[in-house]
């Protein structure tokens, strides 16, 4: 069965069930948002035909909710935008998918420089539902999957390697996913799920909004700036049931001194981020009422891989728990050989929620999927049962507060200025964040940089999650017999 008809579905089913709260607070039902949606799939229908490539850019959550209901029901490939993150980012998307439409249902974010780009591209703008200018090319197929490639999205992950990858989630795979999300995570008509991430996250789009949609909830949006107190107070007043965060998150709302204990609240799915045991201890001792749940997933696996029961949240640090029902894992040495149980290794899965491939990079897709697994680069280890036990990653990336920091981003935009001759970022183990950044820089002219000229560079051209949180003026950073860089040999 098709993804719009598992929603249509619901849609019908719930009728006068509140389903979306719209931006001024108010609830609009399932019958209402049915409506809406046909609504607009058939103006958008119109033009945009079946098998194209749509990405979708709004300033409101709701807005951008209700075109990739439209687009899901047209069986279009939907492209997720976060301006949010970022102009440059968005460009550098619609560069690489080149895009037949773009949506928006205002012309407020669609800048020159992006309408620059679609003209690049090929790409049409739709503003309000309304074609702009111009015929798109044709729903152009990829160098790196097969032309018969099914409705699907591409959720943009950068991996490893720091480089944009637009991961294509098949309706199926998103599907198979909300399936097993079900037999842990159980949802339905009465209660309220609070987003507070972008739909570009497929953390967001499966296991959040299409997942509560599809089981009759009610889902809102929270688009104020992060105060712990501010967002304890929102969810009190209205009666949020169900949230998904990360650790981080949550440990501020747990550690913030004002009453509010939201006895509404029913669970909590936590990701993105390893769980210290202070922190765990923590967050059940104030919110001893709620499920709280931990949660392993990549982008690539629609997203969810394992879970952790709620009764064991307090219990198994560093426990990621145990792969989804529908799931199979391996754990592979350097040499490809599976270890022993107990033995560390590298975290390979498989199953229906793993994803068609990356967009235009089959050299890539072929190393992810290498011999039918998806190879995660996690490294983990088995315990007691199918328990797993991660024990951090293959290459260097930094995870602070849920949000993937890739070092050599970073360290781009230093080595761009002309005071800083080399410079290292690298994380550094933190309770509350998960990981904090550092950055090591060595200067051209001695007392020629400070770390305040350091964070100034940043501030200036990274995301607020890429500002380092420390900095040090060194004179030289080690490196190797061969003039590289020994990255796991610098320290604080």
């Amino acid at each position: 069965m098709s993804l719009w008809r598992v929603l249509e579905q619901s849609l019908r089913a719930h009728g006068q069930q509140p389903a979306l709260t719209r931006p001024d607070g108010s609830c609009m039902d399932y019958a209402g948002l049915l409506e809406r949606v046909e609504a607009l799939s058939a103006k958008l229908g119109a033009f945009i035909p079946a098998g194209s490539r749509v990405a979708v850019v709004d300033e409101h959550p709701f807005e951008e909710a209700i075109q990739v209901l439209a687009l899901i029901a047209l069986e279009v490939t939907v492209i997720p935008l976060a301006y949010k993150y970022g102009e440059q980012r968005c460009i550098q998307i619609i560069e690489h998918t080149r895009p037949d439409f773009l949506c928006s249902s205002t012309s407020s974010l669609v800048s020159e420089a992006i309408l620059e780009a679609c003209r690049t591209t090929g790409t049409v703008p739709v503003i309000g539902a309304e074609l702009q200018s111009g015929a798109p090319q044709g729903a152009g197929g990829s160098d790196g999957l097969p032309a018969e490639m099914p409705a699907s999205f591409i959720m943009y992950t950068s991996g490893s390697t720091g480089k944009p990858k637009g991961a294509v989630l098949t309706h199926a795979n998103i599907l198979a996913n909300i399936e097993d999300i079900r037999t842990y995570f159980e949802v339905g008509p009465g209660d309220h799920v609070l987003i507070n991430r972008s739909l570009s996250h497929a953390s967001v789009m499966t296991g959040e909004f299409l997942y509560g949609l599809i089981y009759g909830a009610r889902v809102t949006f929270y688009t104020e700036a992060f105060v712990p107190r501010r967002l304890l107070s929102f969810m009190e007043t209205n009666g949020v049931t169900i949230f998904c965060s990360t650790p981080t998150i949550f440990y501020q709302m747990a550690l913030d001194r004002s009453d509010y204990r939201v006895p509404s609240l029913r669970k909590v799915a936590l990701m993105g981020e390893y769980l210290h045991k202070q922190v765990s201890l923590k967050i059940s001792e104030r919110f001893s009422h709620v499920e709280f749940f931990m949660l392993y997933g990549q982008t690539e696996a629609s997203p969810r891989i394992t879970y952790l029961p709620s009764r064991y949240f307090t219990e198994k640090e560093s426990c990621i728990g145990m792969t989804l029902p529908s799931m199979e894992f391996r754990i592979i040495d350097e040499n490809g050989r599976d270890v022993e149980p107990g033995e560390p290794g590298e975290l390979l899965v498989r199953g229906p929620n793993i994803f068609w491939g990356y967009w235009d990079q089959p050299e890539l897709t072929a190393v992810k999927l290498r011999d039918g697994w998806l190879h995660t680069g996690d490294m983990v280890a088995q315990g007691e049962g199918r328990f797993l036990y991660i024990s951090g990653r293959k290459d260097d990336m930094i995870i602070r507060a849920g949000m993937n920091i890739y070092p050599r981003e970073v360290e781009d935009v230093l080595l761009a200025d002309e005071r800083v001759r080399e410079a290292i970022v690298f994380g550094v183990a933190d309770p509350k964040y998960g990981q904090k950044l550092h950055v090591c820089a060595v200067p051209y002219v001695e007392g020629g940089l400070t770390p305040a000229d350091v964070l100034d560079i940043c501030k200036k051209k990274l995301a607020t999650y890429q500002y380092p949180d420390a900095v040090d003026i060194v004179q030289q950073i080690p490196r190797n017999a061969a003039g590289k860089i020994m990255r796991r040999q610098v320290t604080v």
